[in-house]
């Protein structure tokens, strides 16, 4: 029975030698496998190696780390960063650097302070003059854009050279002179004489034109003597004696309707004047003064006469008695 068993083992260990690539070894779970410290361990690329979450990751001191250039890191904002005391700052040239206003500049107090640059803020109650000696070159992408309120003196000895593109516009008023060259123009110094006529100190050749020449001015709406209608009943009008001077009013009356009708004026040259037109058929003439109270637009205010005041015209000799006893007398009469 003995020599029997070893012939079976035997014989079993020959089959496991020559059928190990069929048949599958099923470890003993309860057995620990320990691999074998010479043995290198190559796992399979195919197999993705998934690692346990509940077991720390801890990296090799002695391997560096090159991360993927093609992945961005994204740092934790929870996480503050701390530079490294020993590695420099370099700034980027091209980036401005904006200070915080909250953040108050403490200085270092190794530095002197002949090497601390302050900002230096303008006082705008100061005016800022600028240095004669130094030019100031304008930045040629800025525009300047002049002061309406200043206005612009030209440098003498700087020429004018106008832009051809420009078209030069005379002055209307400005007398264009052939030739190029300024002529002198004599003025006439004004003598004052005395008029032959009235007797007064004044410029003569004026004087003469506007109070003794038989030329008249034309009346319009615009240049006419000032009048006012005194009586609209009977057409009277206060006018004007002359467009200069002291003029005192002449009294003219223009009553062109109903049966008593009558047209005169108080200045006796006007008045002639009148008759001989009328006589020589011209029945349309007016004198200046006629003329004048077609572009009238003031009207005096009525006025009331009592008892009292006729007795006084009356005591003047304006009119008699019997005018004053006449039925129209008591209502409101012009004056």
């Amino acid at each position: 029975m003995l020599t029997r068993k070893a012939d079976f083992i035997k014989h079993l260990a020959l089959c496991k030698a020559k059928h190990s690539a069929i048949t599958p070894i099923i470890p003993d779970p309860s057995t620990p496998i320990i691999p074998d410290p010479a043995t290198p361990i190559i796992p399979d690329p195919s197999t993705p190696i998934i690692p346990d979450p509940a077991t720390p990751i801890i990296p090799d001191p002695s391997t560096p780390i090159i991360p993927d250039p093609s992945t961005p890191i994204i740092p934790d904002p929870s996480t503050p960063i701390i530079p490294d005391p020993s590695t420099p700052i370099i700034p980027d040239p091209s980036t401005p650097i904006i200070p915080d206003p909250a953040t108050p500049i403490i200085p270092d107090p190794a530095t002197p302070s002949s090497q601390i640059h302050h900002p230096i803020i303008p006082d705008p109650a100061i005016p800022i003059i600028p240095d004669q000696a130094i030019p100031i070159i304008p930045d040629p992408a800025t525009p300047i854009i002049p002061d309406p309120a200043t206005p612009i003196i030209p440098d003498p000895s700087t020429p004018i050279i106008p832009d051809p593109a420009i078209p030069i516009i005379p002055d209307p008023s400005t007398p264009i002179i052939p030739g190029g060259k300024m002529q002198r123009v004599r003025v006439e110094p004004v003598l004052k004489k005395k008029c032959t006529i009235c007797h007064v100190l004044i410029n003569v050749k004026r004087h003469m034109e506007r109070k003794h020449s038989a030329k008249q001015k034309d009346i319009t709406a615009s240049s006419h003597l000032q009048s006012e209608c005194i009586d609209p009943e009977h057409g009277v009008y206060a006018v004007h004696k002359a467009f200069h001077g002291t003029s005192i009013p002449l009294h003219v009356q223009n009553k062109v309707w109903g049966e008593n009708q009558h047209v005169s004026c108080e200045n006796n040259e006007c008045q002639v004047n009148l008759e001989l037109a009328w006589r020589s058929g011209i029945k349309a003439y007016q004198c200046t003064h006629l003329k004048s109270i077609t572009y009238c637009s003031s009207y005096a205010s009525p006025t009331e006469l009592d008892e009292e005041t006729l007795t006084e015209m009356v005591n003047n000799k304006w009119f008699g008695e019997d005018k004053k006893r006449l039925p129209g007398s008591a209502k409101p009469c012009q004056t």
